[in-house]
C-alpha cells in the first residue's frame, strides 16, 4: 500500500487500470499523491439496505488522485469512464474523537449525490464495504470513505469508495467540537423495525403526587451495512395538585425532549448523541375533576419551525361536561379559536349551564419537536407546555377521582419525512380531589 501511494508522477500521469470493459485514468497534480480506492458498486438495492454487500461488485486498487490543504481535500477518480472531480472541508468530529467528517464544496459530476466524505482512525471493519480487503489486511487502521449515490438511477445504486490507510495530515489539530453527522443510514434507507419503549420506574400516580412523569423512547432499527438504531427520548411532565375547595390551582403539562441517541455496537464511531427522528402533529388533550372546569389555559415551547412560520401558536377546541359528573376525552369539542405563545386564552364557557370540562389543544403543524443534535445531556431540550388553570365551582369536598392526560403525535424521519408513528398516544391517568 506504501508503494501504491508514492508512486511517481511520471507513473500517475501515464497509469491507466483495466477493470473488465471499464477504463480509468487518473493525472496527478504536483500538490497530490495518487492512492489505491477498493469501489464497490451495489445496484437494485432494497428500501433497507439490507442487501448492499450482496448486491456489490468489487473494483480493486482503483487509482485515485488525493491532496491535502489544510483543512481540505480534492479528490480525482473516474468511474464508468466518467471522471469525478471533489472539493470539501472539514466540518468537524464525531463523539469519540476518532472520525472527521467533511461537507462537500464542489462535486464535478451532477449524475452523483455525496452521502458520506469521512476520514476514520481505528475503524471499525466489520462496518466497511470491502469486507475481502479488511479479510485480507486485518491489520489495516485508517479509512476515508466516499459513498456515492447514483441520483439519475431507477432503482437504488450507490458507488462506495474506501481508500484504506490514508493517513489525513493534521488530524489531531481538527476541532475536537462534535458536528452534526451524516447518518447517511437513516437518510437513505427505511428502519426495519420501529417501536416506543416505555420507562416509569421510580415513578407514583397515586394521590396526585407532584411533579408526576414519565419517560418515553421512540426507536428506529436499521440494518443497513450493520445494526443501526435511532433514539429520541421523551418525557412527559403533569405538575397537576389536589384543587382547594372553592379555590383554583394551575395545572402544568409539558412534553420535553430528553435525549436522543444513534448507536452502531459493531461500529462505536457511529456512536452519538443525535437521531433523524422528530415529533409532529402534537397536541394535547384533557379532562377537569368532578366539581371543577377549565377557566383559562396558556402556552409556552421551544421548537423547530419549518417555512416561514412565526410565532408559536395552537388551536383551541373544548368541550362541555356536567359540573358533578366525570367526562372523557371523547366528547364533542368545538372550535374556540387559536392562541399563540405565552397569550392566555380566556374564551371558555363556564356558566351554570355550561362548564368546560374537556380540553384540546392542537399545536400548529408548523413547529415540531427536534433537538439540536450536539445538546449536552444536561441542556433543557425543545418542549411544547400547557398550562390550565381550574376552578371549583362546587365548594364541596370531594375523594380521589380520575383525570385524563394525554398527548398525542406523530414521529417522523426529519431527513426524509417518513411516518414511523401516526398519531401516537401517551396517556396518563392522574387522581385528584377537592379539598
Amino acid at each position: 500500500m506504501l508503494k501504491k501511494r508514492l508512486m511517481s508522477m511520471f507513473l500517475a500521469l501515464t497509469m491507466v487500470v483495466g477493470l473488465g470493459s471499464q477504463v480509468f485514468a487518473i493525472n496527478a497534480t504536483p500538490a497530490s499523491q495518487i492512492y489505491s480506492a477498493q469501489i464497490s458498486h451495489a445496484a437494485g438495492i432494497d428500501e433497507y439496505g439490507s442487501n448492499i454487500r450482496e448486491r456489490s461488485e468489487i473494483l480493486s486498487d482503483v487509482p485515485i488522485s488525493i491532496s491535502q490543504s489544510s483543512s481540505n481535500l480534492t479528490l480525482d477518480f473516474q468511474i464508468a469512464d466518467i471522471p469525478i472531480s471533489i472539493e470539501a472541508t472539514v466540518r468537524g468530529k464525531n463523539t469519540s474523537g476518532n472520525m472527521a467528517y467533511y461537507d462537500v464544496t464542489s462535486m464535478s459530476n451532477e449524475t452523483m449525490e455525496v452521502m458520506t466524505l469521512a476520514y476514520i482512525e481505528g475503524f471499525s471493519h466489520s462496518a466497511i464495504i470491502a469486507q475481502e480487503y479488511c479479510t485480507d489486511h486485518p491489520d489495516a487502521r485508517n479509512v476515508l470513505e466516499l459513498y456515492l449515490k447514483v441520483s439519475t438511477a431507477e432503482e437504488r445504486e450507490y458507488y462506495f469508495v474506501e481508500i484504506f490507510d490514508f493517513v489525513l495530515d493534521g488530524f489531531t489539530q481538527i476541532d475536537n467540537s462534535v458536528c452534526t453527522p451524516d447518518a447517511w443510514v437513516s437518510k437513505e434507507f427505511s428502519p426495519i423495525n420501529s417501536y416506543v419503549e416505555e420507562d416509569a420506574s421510580g415513578i407514583s400516580l397515586l394521590g396526585a403526587a407532584p411533579p408526576a412523569s414519565m419517560k418515553y423512547t421512540f426507536v428506529n432499527k436499521y440494518n443497513a451495512i450493520e445494526d443501526w438504531t435511532e433514539g429520541l427520548e421523551v418525557e412527559i411532565t403533569d405538575d397537576v395538585t389536589d384543587i382547594p375547595r372553592g379555590g383554583n390551582k394551575q395545572w402544568g403539562h409539558k412534553l420535553e425532549i430528553v435525549r436522543k441517541y444513534t448507536e452502531c455496537a459493531q461500529a462505536p464511531e457511529y456512536n452519538g448523541p443525535t437521531s433523524s427522528i422528530s415529533l409532529t402533529n402534537v397536541s394535547y388533550k384533557g379532562t377537569a375533576p368532578i366539581n371543577c372546569a377549565f377557566q383559562s389555559m396558556t402556552i409556552d415551547g421551544k421548537a423547530k419551525k419549518t417555512g416561514s412560520a412565526l410565532g408559536l401558536s395552537a388551536s383551541i377546541s373544548v368541550g362541555y361536561g356536567p359540573l358533578s359528573g366525570s367526562v372523557s376525552l371523547g366528547g364533542t369539542l368545538s372550535g374556540l379559536g387559536s392562541v399563540d405563545i405565552n397569550d392566555t386564552f380566556t374564551g371558555f364557557v363556564n356558566s351554570k349551564d355550561k362548564m368546560t370540562k374537556v380540553l384540546d389543544t392542537a399545536f400548529s403543524k408548523k413547529y415540531y419537536l427536534y433537538d439540536d443534535p450536539r445538546m449536552d445531556k444536561d441542556d433543557v431540550g425543545d418542549f411544547f407546555q400547557v398550562v390550565t388553570v381550574l376552578v371549583d365551582y362546587g365548594n364541596v369536598s370531594t375523594s380521589y377521582n380520575k383525570v385524563t392526560s394525554r398527548w398525542v403525535m406523530t414521529a417522523t424521519n426529519t431527513n426524509t419525512g417518513e411516518v414511523f408513528s401516526p398519531n401516537y398516544i401517551l396517556s396518563r391517568t392522574i387522581s385528584v380531589k377537592v379539598n
